[in-house]
């Protein structure tokens, strides 16, 4: 029997259809708990999650047209309700163990690997949006359209080619470091490299020239792209090393007669349009494109060797989770800098792939962060928990009107449930987490839009085609689900690094020869397959044996609505070995240490206790991620 259309109730209360072919009189079980959209559809059924691909970008990637149909097959289901299996394209099923997705994870079968370049993979639904915005920078107001991404990107990639600034032979490659702020030239900058065959590295705008020059040797890089605030900091940096070119964002050269314009190479019609032949010979879907280097909070900076095929995969990943608020003219609205493997994939890169338009910012600033949501309306926003915090605590977000927001995703720090839910209650929207590293591309888990487990700090399920595990941090072993069973998360997938740059030894340390990549991230995993972390494995604090997390900390002090912030560390005790003591900004001026102290107390075992006290502070020291400078918090402590 051919069923046209059905009709479900969705989570949310709100009524979708979807075009079906099913037998047998039709699809029972109303009422379903249902998600159907431009980018996928989830149904929950127990614990299973099904998916639909029907966006018209990912239709592309697994060969479909837009007029085949979609297959539903029902099934009953021990009294939890009736399953939908939804299969796609070509009698495309649900993943089974022999797929190319691991049974740990929920989301679709992954397409075939890209056999094209980065460059060419994010750029390929440019051309039927080059009217549409591509990127705002908020802070300056610059606008740059799909049109300009393709010429801008073919101009410069045509030019470091033609003026032999880029080499991409069989034995030589050329690494570009960019050095700069969010900038609406930033994804131009970094395809028409990867075009041109080079290799980029993106810095901290943030270093000083010796962070920066040191990156720089690491990375063998013989350009260096700078933003007009950072290039008299490049300039320094550069010297002594093997820089050879230094090129500036805009069309002034600052004065600087070693110094080219962006412009001058970003705006002629000379244009490469793909990548020519020396280059598709020389340079593969597996061969380094990106070296991002680690943040460095838990050791020397590493760069991290990541392939064309290693983000693209990765992006395909990221997008099958994203539920009903995705389409070909979504907005995004992500302040995170893209010199970071966050803001750069999920945001910049992502947003391009899809035909996204992205909303940016230099630099983050709350008041206008709230006006940019309200005159650009966006559906999505990409942030991390200090900023979340913002939102559901600072008094200035009820004068903006932020009903256009339907979803944030969180990730680069442990955001609390409480947090969550917080948000979630003051603004309506869904509040989810992702978790990755720039060893993974960076994306390794990430909840579904339509089953959030809200109030609950998961960072959801691995992602398509990947494989996850808690192990023993004694034994190795891998431990069963359970809160109690806490141990190391390790990944293994096709987003996985190629390893560390000329660092052998520190590749071996967290990259097994099976492919499993340890990601010192201590935590535990549940009867659905869902992730949560507990801390860190180098930040653990050691109470007479007993282990406590300062994140589990950090969440319960900034569940206390007198607290904007916190950040807790080890001090050293006689009796105990370790215990834990907070840093505390004040939410409320006449907040006192003795109220934060039995807040706790109330709420954590007693192990967990601030026993080392509380210290109250104006500010936390944090990375441009918006993780917390562990290290700075704890000489500040040691210095009294």
């Amino acid at each position: 029997m051919r069923i046209e259309k059905f009709t479900l109730q969705t989570r949310r209360g709100e009524r979708t259809s979807m075009n079906a072919l099913a037998e047998g009189g039709g699809i029972p079980g109303g009422g379903i708990p249902m998600m159907e959209n431009k980018n996928g559809c989830y149904i929950k059924s127990g614990r299973r999650f099904n998916y639909q691909v029907s966006h018209t970008s990912m239709r592309s990637c697994y060969g479909m047209s837009n007029e085949e149909e979609v297959q539903v097959e029902t099934k009953a289901e021990m009294g939890v309700g009736v399953e939908i299996g939804v299969g796609v394209g070509r009698g495309r099923k649900e993943p089974t163990p022999s797929s190319s997705t691991s049974p740990s994870s929920p989301f679709p079968t992954l397409p075939p690997p890209p056999s094209i370049l980065l460059s060419e993979f994010v750029s390929q639904n440019w051309e039927k949006n080059k009217s549409a915005d591509a990127i705002v920078e908020g802070v300056s107001g610059d606008v740059r359209t799909f049109g300009d991404y393709m010429k801008r990107t073919a101009s410069f990639a045509g030019n470091l080619a033609t003026n032999n600034y880029v080499t991409a032979s069989s034995t030589q490659r050329t690494t570009v470091t960019v050095f700069s702020p969010n900038h609406v030239d930033y994804a131009p900058c970094v395809l028409g490299i990867l075009r041109a065959g080079g290799i980029v590295s993106t810095a901290n705008p943030l270093y000083t020239e010796y962070e920066l020059r040191g990156q720089i040797e690491k990375s063998n890089s013989t350009i260096l792209v700078c933003h007009p605030g950072t290039l008299e900091v490049g300039l320094k940096a550069a010297e002594g090393t093997k820089i050879e070119k230094i090129m500036v964002f805009g069309g002034d050269d600052m004065g600087k007669s070693n110094v080219i314009p962006f412009n001058s190479l970003a705006e002629t019609e000379n244009l490469m349009m793909s990548p020519p032949a020396y280059v598709t010979d020389n340079v593969g879907v597996n061969d380094l494109a990106m070296l991002p280097f680690s943040s460095g909070t838990t050791g020397l900076p590493k760069g991290t060797m990541l392939s064309h095929n290693n983000i693209s995969i990765n992006l395909q990943q990221f997008a099958a989770p994203e539920g009903d608020y995705m389409s070909d003219n979504t907005t995004i609205i992500s302040p995170l800098p893209l010199f970071h493997i966050y803001g750069f994939t999920a945001g910049m890169l992502h947003s391009s792939w899809m035909a996204n338009k992205l909303v940016t910012m230099a630099a983050f600033d709350l008041v206008k962060f709230c006006e940019l949501v309200q005159e650009h309306k966006p559906e999505r926003a990409h942030l991390v928990p200090p900023i979340i915090l913002g939102l559901a605590k600072h008094p200035i977000v009820d004068n903006y009107d932020f009903t256009s927001l339907k979803m944030v995703v969180s990730a680069a720090a442990p955001l609390g449930g409480e947090v969550q839910i917080a948000v979630r209650d003051r603004l309506q929207i869904g509040v989810k987490q992702a978790w990755g590293m720039s060893e993974l591309s960076p994306i390794g888990t990430v909840t579904p839009d339509n089953f959030l487990k809200e109030g609950m700090p998961t960072i959801g399920p691995v992602v398509a085609g990947s494989e996850g595990k808690i192990v023993d941090l004694e034994t190795g072993e891998a431990l069963p689900p359970g809160e109690e069973n806490t141990g190391e998360l390790c990944i293994r997938g096709p987003q996985v690094m190629l390893g560390y740059l000329d660092e052998p030894e520190k590749t071996r340390e967290c990259l097994t020869e099976d492919g499993w990549l340890h990601s010192g991230d201590i935590g535990y995993v549940d009867e659905d397959g869902y992730y949560y972390i507990v801390d860190r494995l180098k930040e653990l604090i050691k109470y007479k044996g007993f282990q406590v997390a300062p994140a589990e900390l950090e969440a319960v002090i900034c569940s206390f609505d007198k607290v904007t912030d916190c950040a807790v560390i080890p001090v050293e005790d006689e009796q105990g070995g370790e215990v834990p003591r907070a840093y505390v900004v004040k939410g409320e001026e006449g907040l006192s240490e003795e109220e934060v102290l039995a807040f706790v107390e109330e709420r954590v075992a007693p192990h967990k206790k601030l026993r080392g006290g509380v210290v109250f502070i104006d500010a936390i020291p944090k990375n441009p991620s918006g993780k917390i400078l562990r290290r700075v918090v704890i000489e500040m402590d040691r210095k009294g």
